[in-house]
């Protein structure tokens, strides 16, 4: 009998300590980063004669700012504002579309629609509302893959719909993650 009652109490230890262990998991949500450009870059990106593109980013979770991703246990990523623009296109006109492709290492690509508008003068392409949660979400699971892996490539191709011959423009990501992280 004293076996038993040894044994429920080795018992009770144990779940007590189990489950005393995983109330002690503490929860916050922090601000961070992922913007990338090609403005500053020696050469802009280039289309083919049908208008046609396609380039990719080496990401590594120290491109993620605000957030120490190597140190922090990620739970999840939730897109604060996340925006993509194609600027400075030389034959960029209002109105023109264009279809672009976003992939990454290890998550589900998206397609998205652009379309060219007048911004202060200037012209750029950006995301169609319709879409732009897409985008988002697109960005959260790229931004917590990052975070947890450590590296990744971020693919981006595209077509422009209304400008059959060679050209060039800028490319910008801007976003703003809330990332869950476990203490």
């Amino acid at each position: 009998m004293k076996s038993y009652k040894l044994l429920a109490i080795v018992f009770s230890i144990v779940t007590l300590f189990i489950f005393s262990s995983c109330e002690s998991d503490h929860y916050e949500w922090r601000r961070g980063t992922l913007n990338l450009t090609t403005e500053f870059d020696d050469e802009p990106i280039y289309t083919d004669n049908r208008g046609r593109f396609n380039f990719s980013y080496d990401l590594r979770a120290e491109d993620i700012k605000g957030i120490d991703t190597r140190r922090l246990d990620i739970v999840d990523v939730e897109s604060y504002s996340s925006e993509i623009f194609l600027f400075r296109g030389e034959l960029f006109r209002v109105g023109d579309l264009i279809n672009i492709r976003l992939a990454a290492d290890g998550v589900n690509g998206v397609g998205l629609r652009m379309i060219v508008v007048n911004n202060n003068g200037g012209r750029e392409a950006m995301v169609i509302d319709e879409d732009l949660y897409l985008l988002k979400r697109f960005m959260a699971d790229m931004a917590y893959r990052l975070a947890r892996n450590g590296r990744l490539v971020f693919y981006i191709d595209g077509e422009l719909l209304d400008i059959f011959q060679p050209t060039y423009f800028d490319f910008e990501v801007v976003n703003d993650f809330n990332f869950e992280i476990r203490y």
